[in-house]
């Protein structure tokens, strides 16, 4: 399509040239029709021609007579009016008819304008956003620091503790299913290795090794951020335990991310892989952007941050492990329309 022009037309009556009627009316009338049609012709020119001409509102959808006078002299653009179809249409009931005669070079279109159901539309999306805002006002969540751990298939753990070995329960974690295990590793890296890691159980279908950016400095390798399971490009680093020691990738930053359940994402209109912001209730007052949504209805409400973004925050655990319970509280501030199609696993 070359170009299109609409008008929108407002209300007005014409029962055609010689009408009787006011003569200040019709020359309004007739005042208007040239104006429209100039501004026609002057954008078909700008545009490098013209493949519509669409009317609506008031007098656009209802009078057949100022169609007819706004395209009159609109013949050198290829524009031919169907007299039929133009007088027609307000009895039609159609939504869009096509007005313009069989040789016409240019659609002639009448649309009906649907004011009622853009204002209630629009007026809907502003009640549900303003719902949203009022569930996250008082939506507030527990701060979780999660320390460096790693993550082994059964294979590894037989590679660095001995044949058969099967982790051991240290403690639970908040997140359902999941344990620190009694068995720590050690992380080396090209310039630094980082002592006494401590190995997250169940065993896993891929070996997975969290740090903070500032221990990745330390073992002297660049590790990307990443979701927990999206270990595709991740940094290769050496593990060593008692009975051995091998080669994986898997090491990663882990992002900030808030685990919730469906009933948690539906109040706050949210979905599993989008984004939301948060501040955190500390004296620094800090804002967390990008924090990902983990949505499982087996989880437990949680914001999960690293070590550096706690110490970052002025936030302290309450006690030692791979995850500690910080002293306050988050809550939203923000939401994006932002989705991460990384393939996660949660932890």
């Amino acid at each position: 399509m070359e170009g299109a022009v609409g008008h929108r037309l407002g209300p007005a009556r014409d029962r055609g040239p010689g009408a009787p009627g006011h003569a200040g009316a019709r020359t309004a009338l007739q005042v208007h029709a040239y104006r429209v049609r100039k501004y026609i012709g002057a954008y078909a020119a700008a545009m490098g021609g013209c493949d519509a001409v669409a009317f609506t509102g008031g007098a656009g959808e209802n009078s057949a007579a100022l169609r007819r006078r706004i395209l009159e002299g609109l013949q050198f653009l290829g524009v031919r009016l169907d007299e039929d179809r133009n007088e027609s249409f307000g009895a039609s009931g159609a939504a869009v008819a096509e007005l313009q005669a069989p040789r016409s070079q240019v659609a002639v279109l009448a649309v009906r304008s649907r004011e009622q159901w853009v204002i209630a539309r629009e007026t809907a999306a502003v009640l549900r956003r303003a719902e949203r805002a009022a569930a996250r006002q008082d939506f507030s969540m527990p701060v979780a620091i999660s320390a460096h751990h790693v993550h082994l298939t059964q294979a590894a753990v037989e590679a660095l503790f001995g044949t058969g070995h099967a982790l051991r329960v240290l403690q639970p974690l908040s997140q359902p299913g999941f344990f620190a295990a009694e068995e720590t590793v050690s992380v080396i890296g090209e310039r630094g290795r980082l002592e006494r890691v401590r190995v997250v159980g169940p065993c896993r279908a891929a070996n997975q090794i969290e740090v903070s950016r500032t221990e990745a400095i330390r073992l002297g390798i660049e590790a990307p951020l990443r979701l927990s399971g999206d270990l595709a490009g991740s940094a290769e680093v050496t593990l060593a335990g008692p009975a051995g020691a091998l080669r994986t990738p898997g090491l990663i930053v882990a992002r900030r991310h808030l685990h919730l359940t469906s009933a948690d994402a539906r109040r706050l209109g949210v979905q599993d892989r989008g984004e939301i912001e948060v501040a955190l209730d500390t004296p620094r007052g800090t804002v967390l952007r990008h924090v990902a949504l983990r949505v499982d209805d087996g989880a437990v409400l949680e914001l999960h941050l690293d070590t550096d973004e706690a110490n970052a925050a002025g936030l302290r655990g309450a006690g030692e492990g791979v995850l500690q319970s910080a002293a306050c509280t988050a809550r939203v501030c923000g939401q994006r329309d932002h989705e991460n199609h990384a393939s996660c696993e949660t932890h």
